[in-house]
């Protein structure tokens, strides 16, 4: 189904999932619209400036059975908002029911499947950037010029079954203290808005101590918290492609999500992983080296890390040497990442790729400074180049 886009509302929170690489949904072409070709074989398409008025009626078929299906008086909304660019002016907004003598000729005239149905009526021709966007993901030109929303995003009802699609139940299950851990609420609420527009019917929220999350824990083996878990509803929805990357669907249909970013609690060892200390070792006798800190800095933004702590020490004060000693360290500047880097995904694909290591104490140990181009300075034990 085609996600009908709306007011703008900030996701930032499902980036966060894990995903730095599922964070953007391409949704229609509201943004970025390309003229319809003009041809004879298509009528509709305006010539342009012998276009007739742009002025059209919208006619939307409900349901009685769904009061909250409202993508296409959402869709509605967005052309009249876009009017302009799109060359349509909705006038005239009329409103029909399955139940009704006039929705049901409407659903049999224009064998329609889904319901909210929405009709788009206008004498003359369509102006040729709303057809190559209907056209294109939205719906159909139907044989008397009429536009149909047959792309319908959920939640919908199934006109020949009456079966309501693409409501959603949620849980959360939250450790009973994780400062700084991922929010499943806010995230549960960007999934709420734009571009997704997620209908939850019902959010249970429990404490890890709670019996009825302790139950769910052991049923489905969950090993971090805070983590989500949807019903079957959420299948009808474009994210859940996304968000089946990142969690698992179980037996009876429910979608746990799994890998959440850290920092997390961890049920097994009861611990939050995902904190992250930094350790500089710095050359104060070399100003034209590169800037460790700043390297450091950027691979915890390419991973989200959270840092809990950062020390810097120079090679020649006793705590830089006794680190050299410690990890025979060659090369300065470079830093050092604590073990818990480890509960970021990807990271250790990243960090072995070369020569850097994992110390036997848990700590990374950054050795690549001959592949980045920079300037560094050997050194021995003492601290001195």
């Amino acid at each position: 189904m085609v996600m009908i886009p709306g007011p703008e509302k900030d996701n930032t929170i499902f980036i966060i999932l894990g995903l730095a690489a599922i964070a953007i949904i391409a949704i229609g072409a509201y943004i970025y619209l390309k003229p319809a070709p003009q041809s004879e074989e298509n009528p509709w398409v305006s010539g342009g400036e012998e276009a007739l008025s742009p002025n059209a009626t919208a006619i939307i078929v409900l349901s009685e059975k769904c009061t909250d299906c409202d993508s296409a008086a959402r869709l509605v909304e967005k052309i009249r908002q876009d009017s302009a660019n799109l060359g349509t002016n909705i006038v005239d907004i009329q409103t029909a029911y399955d139940s009704s003598e006039d929705g049901r000729m409407l659903i049999i005239r224009y064998n329609i499947t889904e319901l909210p149905a929405l009709i788009l009526k206008k004498e003359g021709q369509w102006d040729g950037r709303l057809l190559s966007m209907w056209v294109d993901g939205i719906g159909s030109v139907e044989d008397d010029g009429s536009l149909l929303y047959r792309e319908v995003a959920p939640p919908y009802v199934i006109v020949e079954s009456g079966e309501t699609i693409g409501m959603v139940e949620a849980v959360e299950i939250v450790p009973e203290s994780c400062e700084g851990c991922f929010d499943s609420g806010a995230f549960l609420d960007s999934l709420e808005g734009y571009p997704d527009y997620v209908h939850f019917t019902e959010v249970t929220r429990f404490n890890e101590s709670n019996p009825g999350a302790r139950a769910l824990i052991e049923k489905y083996n969950i090993t971090k918290l805070p983590v989500v878990i949807l019903n079957p509803g959420i299948g009808a929805y474009k994210v859940s492609q996304q968000l089946q990357s990142v969690g698992s669907q179980e037996d009876d249909g429910w979608l746990v999500l799994r890998e959440i970013p850290p920092p997390y609690y961890d049920v097994a060892s009861a611990t939050v992983r995902g904190r992250v200390e930094i350790i500089l070792l710095k050359d104060g006798s070399c100003p034209d080296c590169y800037d460790a800190a700043a390297f450091s800095d950027d691979l915890a933004n390419i991973f989200g890390m959270q840092i809990t702590n950062r020390t810097e020490y120079d090679v020649s004060s006793p705590e830089g040497r006794a680190l050299i000693s410690r990890y025979a360290i060659t090369a300065a500047p470079t830093f050092l990442v604590s073990g818990e880097a480890s509960a970021y995904r990807g990271f250790g694909d990243f960090w072995f790729a070369k020569d850097n290591t994992k110390e036997s104490d848990g700590w990374y140990v950054f050795r690549d400074v001959n592949y980045i181009g920079v300037v560094y300075k050997n050194i021995n034990e003492s601290g001195t180049g």
